[in-house]
C-alpha cells in the first residue's frame, strides 16, 4: 500500500477530528474497497437514473413510505450533507460537488435520503477534492483511493498488524454508517441530480465537502 505524499495525511485530518459530522463528533471514514482500476476517473453519479419500480423496491427493503412527497428510488449514487449544499448558487454547487462547468444550467433536484443505510452498501470517498476518492500519488506517478491510503496509514501507525488494523477500520465504518443515517438538521444526507447529464466531474476545489458512494437501492424524497 502507498501512504499519500502529503504530509497532512487522511489519517491525521481524521484522527485530529477536522471533518465534522453530525453531533459535533469527528468525522471517521468508513468503509474501505480494495483499490480499482477503469477506463475513466467519471463517478457513478452517472448512473444514477431513477427507478420505476419504487413500490416493489420498498417492499422488499421493508420500508414505510411515508406521507407527503411520494420517494423516489436511486439505483447507487453520491451523497453528501446538506450543509454542502445550502445557500449556495449555481456554479458554486458546481465546483463544491465536483461537477463540470455548466453541469447544472438546465436546473438540479435536491433529494433527501430517507431509506437506512446498513454496513456494506456504501464506499467512504473522502471528499469531493478527490473525484470519485482518487487522489493523485506523484510517488508512483499513478492514482490511488483515497480508503487504501487510509489503510496503508493505519497499518503502518499498527506496525502492520492486520488484525488491529481491522479492527480500526470496522469502528471507522461504523462511524460512516451513522453519518449516513442522520435525517434532519445540516447533516442530513442528501442527493444532488443534475436535470442534464454531467459531462464530467473533476476534482472539487473545496476541501471540507464529503461524499459518499450508495451502493444499494435507496429512497429519497424531493426537497426542491
Amino acid at each position: 500500500m502507498i501512504l499519500a505524499s502529503n504530509p497532512r495525511s487522511v489519517v491525521a485530518r481524521v484522527l485530529a477530528g477536522s471533518v465534522p459530522v453530525a453531533g459535533g463528533a469527528a468525522g471517521l471514514p468508513g468503509m474501505v474497497t480494495p483499490i480499482w482500476r477503469a477506463s475513466s476517473r467519471q463517478r457513478g453519479l452517472k448512473s444514477d437514473a431513477t427507478s420505476s419500480e419504487a413500490p416493489a423496491l420498498f417492499a422488499a427493503a421493508r420500508i414505510r413510505q411515508p406521507i407527503g412527497p411520494a420517494p423516489i428510488i436511486f439505483p447507487q449514487g453520491y451523497v453528501t450533507t446538506h450543509a454542502m449544499v445550502a445557500k449556495r448558487d449555481r456554479r458554486d454547487l458546481e465546483r463544491a460537488l465536483g461537477f463540470n462547468a455548466g453541469a447544472l444550467k438546465a436546473g438540479y433536484s435536491v433529494y433527501a435520503l430517507i431509506s437506512p443505510i446498513a454496513l456494506g452498501e456504501f464506499e467512504w470517498k473522502d471528499r469531493t477534492r478527490y473525484s470519485d476518492g482518487w487522489h493523485f500519488d506523484p510517488t508512483i506517478g499513478e492514482y490511488v483511493q483515497r480508503a487504501d491510503e487510509l489503510r496503508a496509514a493505519l497499518g503502518k501507525q499498527n506496525n502492520w498488524q492486520e488484525d488491529a488494523t481491522d479492527r480500526q477500520i470496522k469502528i471507522l465504518m461504523e462511524k460512516q454508517r451513522e453519518c449516513l443515517n442522520v435525517r434532519s438538521g445540516p447533516n442530513r444526507i442528501v442527493k444532488v441530480s443534475a436535470k442534464q447529464k454531467v459531462a464530467s466531474y473533476p476534482d472539487s476545489p473545496f476541501f471540507d465537502v464529503p461524499q459518499w458512494r450508495l451502493t444499494a437501492p435507496k429512497a429519497f424524497v424531493l426537497l426542491r
